[in-house]
């Protein structure tokens, strides 16, 4: 799998800029959009942002302001930033949209395309081309389109990006915008599930892999297996080898167990990371992970790799000093090593799934995590958010 930056080069509008009239395209025949989200929209008096962006840090800050009479205005769940109406002649900054031409290879005509955005608070809403593609609800859990059906190889393609940060999911700062990264993903025709590969590991060097392979072609393929586990040199410590037979637009569960022999074992003190390859024909996928073991006892406490640890942990909300939500990739890595230098050797998610950026830091500095939801329940919704975010952070 290809994984592409899609951060810089975007531009962005708040809802009243736009002077069309904003329509989603949702008629059973004449689906293309308008406004905000058509294809061919002149948009050059859009302002330039790159990702990750947060347009509530920049908003007018005022603490007087209050809710009164049903109207809109300053709140304390937005920092007390200016966001709704608190009467007519105000204009409200709670929707926003993003925008982003780009052009596609030829290599990848006959490949499948997706596009992932690893946080937007919240509401959003997707177009490609002028199609709207998919909405989603969470402000938290990272999401991924298929867009293959939808892009053109032969001129420029546009995505569009509505986005609503009214309505509040917590009681703290908790920003507007498409706040983390956003990734192009290229994939072969047969390839994994994005997010279904997982690794479960014991300290003998036991190590359990799997996944879930999809054919998305009109043929029966045949096709070479392989999961190889590799060091942080990148040697080769164990390796397993077979054959699968997926039918025409189906798929199939596989899974094997490697064993590497005297595992360096993963700790907050020696966070030794290991890297899982997954190869289905000329399609891989790389995982790192760490070999350990976690436990509780009733007498001894928090048990890593058998042994007993004082957990030193902080609740930390995600925002941070001068960009908001917005933290690119080294501030989420600054922010654990400042963590680790106070002796925390745990980390709370408050409250909510974090960014895939923020658990690679506590990976490769050592640091314990926990990983939480943020909507509890069994409906829908509860069970979306609570499956995406096992699924993308389980390893």
């Amino acid at each position: 799998m290809q994984k592409i930056c899609f951060n810089n080069d975007w531009r962005f509008a708040f809802d009243q800029e736009i002077e069309e009239y904003n329509h989603f395209g949702l008629e059973k025949y004449a689906s293309v959009a308008s406004g905000g989200a058509n294809r061919f929209l002149e948009y050059n008096n859009w302002k330039k942002v790159d990702l990750p962006h947060d347009w509530e840090i920049t908003l007018e800050r005022n603490p007087w302001a209050c809710t009164f009479s049903g109207a809109r205005c300053a709140s304390h769940y937005h920092r007390y930033k200016i966001y709704g109406k608190i009467d007519d002649d105000m204009e409200c900054y709670n929707i926003g949209w993003y925008r982003k031409d780009f052009s596609l290879s030829q290599e990848y005509k006959d490949k499948r395309v997706f596009i992932e955005f690893e946080g937007v608070f919240r509401d959003s809403h997707v177009w490609i081309n002028g199609t709207h593609m998919d909405s989603h609800f969470s402000g938290y859990t990272s999401f991924i389109i298929e867009i293959t059906d939808h892009v053109v190889f032969d001129t420029t393609n546009s995505v569009v990006v509505r986005v609503d940060s009214e309505n509040h999911e917590g009681w703290w700062y908790e920003g507007a915008g498409i706040y983390r990264n956003v990734h192009l993903l290229v994939c072969e025709p047969t390839y994994f599930k994005h997010n279904s590969i997982f690794v479960k590991t014991d300290i003998n060097g036991e190590v359990r892999v799997g996944g879930k392979v999809i054919n998305d072609t009109d043929a029966r393929v045949n096709s070479d297996l392989c999961f190889e586990i590799l060091d942080k040199d990148g040697v080769t410590v164990a390796k397993s080898s077979s054959q699968i037979q997926i039918d025409a637009y189906a798929n199939a569960d596989v899974s094997d167990v490697l064993k590497v022999e005297n595992p360096l074992l993963w700790s907050v003190d020696e966070p030794y990371l290991y890297t899982l390859k997954s190869r289905v024909g000329n399609e891989e996928v790389c995982t790192k992970f760490g070999i350990r073991t976690v436990a509780f006892d009733k007498d001894a406490g928090f048990l890593l790799n058998g042994k007993p640890l004082k957990v030193r942990g902080a609740c930390v909300h995600q925002d941070f000093g001068g960009v908001g939500v917005a933290l690119t990739d080294n501030l989420q890595y600054y922010k654990i090593a400042k963590l680790k230098e106070m002796g925390v050797n745990a980390y709370r998610c408050s409250h909510h799934a974090p960014s895939p950026v923020l658990l690679n830091a506590c990976d490769e500095l050592g640091m314990l995590v926990m990983d939480e939801a943020r909507t509890f329940g069994t409906s829908p919704e509860a069970l979306r958010q609570l499956t995406d975010l096992v699924e993308r952070d389980r390893n």
